[in-house]
């Protein structure tokens, strides 16, 4: 008997929301600088030249009275969908076993951790699964390829990265009505040659490629790309890596295969751009490499789970509980990175009356040593520049700020907040 077509996508959706919601409860300080800057600038579509798709959910989550939390719970929803998008591709590509193979393999460890903060890699899964499973569909069932052709296009406005794809995606199509899929890209290169600014809540210098040709150090890249490929036998990247090669080998011939390997070979040359970038290795950039391989290695398991299916149910059960608990715990050591200013936040809510504080925060965070404990303050929570917090290392707010009536200063370790 075959399986009712709505069971695997939903089934798909519930574990991975599931594991994210874990992730979200047990580590409830958010994490990550650029999520605090798109918390910070929750009022605005546009934030900084960062593409929109991302901020409209937090923007949107914000505009219903959401906090910081239930905005990560949305994004991780969203990122669900694109698991469950994932799982309908895996299954019209080899089969229901590979549908439900991908479910816990796509539980990858820092997928989990970064597409429950407020980062664009859960979107950009969720766009570019959906619209390969749209397109397999039209193309196995004869159907219409404009759904899938709009929501490839909606890559252009996740994340640069996703530009390249949309090429690829055009290249695989082989239709000139296919160029309908550029919306995104066209619509974005509009609003920036109208020269509109996005909103900046922090003055903290973002762009990754600014100073890169004086800056790039081909020893500290190498040195760099060595702590990448360490993270990756720990994480498990390592080993999806082996297992999507060789179920390349065995799946080649498939429709979609040779898109997928093109899409995962772009992402893999942006990631060592990226590196150069940010002068630093993080377990996010293997966030979409690893979902790919993810997809690739279900599709080049699904015989084997036809044969022995109690035994991959066993696997894949196993794999869900190891890489969830790996996602909570890589999530809740970013976490304990920003406690000082959780904590302060947490004195600052207690007690109203002291706002606005003039803050001395910490700095010399993050990658290049470019971010500030006042950047963290704001994005942790509700509170606002001018408003509730004047920090003392950054320009004074436009049309001036008010009197402080507390000070807080980053001394010996930890904050120390007193009335002024």
């Amino acid at each position: 008997m075959s399986i009712r077509p709505w069971l695997l996508p939903l089934s798909a959706f519930s574990v991975a929301f599931g594991a994210r919601l874990a992730v979200v409860l047990l580590t409830p300080i958010p994490y990550a600088f650029d999520a605090f800057q798109r918390w910070a600038g929750r009022d605005h579509l546009l934030v900084r030249d960062w593409l929109p798709l991302t901020q409209s959910l937090v923007a949107a989550a914000a505009a219903l009275g959401a906090d910081h939390t239930q905005a990560r719970l949305l994004a991780a929803a969203f990122a669900a969908l694109g698991m469950a998008a994932g799982a309908s591709l895996a299954r019209r590509l080899a089969g229901e076993s590979a549908g439900w193979l991908f479910v816990p393999l796509a539980l990858f460890g820092p997928s989990l951790t970064w597409t429950s903060a407020l980062y664009q890699e859960g979107t950009f899964l969720t766009v570019l699964l959906g619209g390969l499973a749209l397109a397999v569909r039209a193309r196995q069932e004869g159907r219409s390829y404009l759904a899938a052709d709009l929501l490839i296009g909606l890559l252009g406005l996740v994340r640069y990265e996703g530009w390249p794809v949309v090429l690829l995606y055009l290249l695989w199509r082989r239709d000139l009505r296919a160029g309908l899929a550029l919306w995104g890209s066209l619509v974005w290169a509009g609003l920036r040659l109208s020269d509109i600014e996005g909103a900046r809540p922090s003055p903290v210098d973002y762009a990754d490629w600014n100073g890169l040709l004086s800056r790039f150090d081909l020893a500290s890249w190498l040195h760099e790309l060595g702590r990448l490929g360490t993270q990756a036998w720990y994480t498990g990247l390592l080993a999806l890596a082996i297992g999507g090669a060789i179920a390349l080998v065995r799946t080649w011939r498939r429709p979609m295969v040779g898109l997928l390997a093109s899409i995962l070979a772009t992402q893999a040359l942006v990631t060592l751009f990226w590196l150069a970038g940010v002068e630093s290795a993080m377990t996010r950039m293997q966030v979409v490499p690893g979902v790919l391989l993810s997809l690739l290695i279900a599709l080049g398991l699904a015989p084997f789970a036809d044969r022995r299916p109690r035994l991959f149910l066993a696997l894949g059960l196993l794999l869900s509980a190891v890489y969830t608990y790996d996602g909570v715990a890589r999530a809740q050591i970013a976490a304990n990175g920003f406690r000082v200013e959780y904590t302060l936040l947490e004195q600052l809510r207690a007690a109203p009356e002291l706002r606005p504080v003039r803050l001395l925060p910490r700095a010399g965070l993050g990658t290049r040593d470019r971010h500030d404990g006042c950047e963290i303050l704001l994005g942790l929570g509700e509170l606002r520049e001018g408003a509730d917090i004047l920090c003392t290392i950054w320009p004074e707010p436009a049309g001036g700020a008010a009197a402080p009536r507390a000070e807080a200063t980053w001394r010996r370790g930890e904050y120390h907040l007193r009335e002024i």
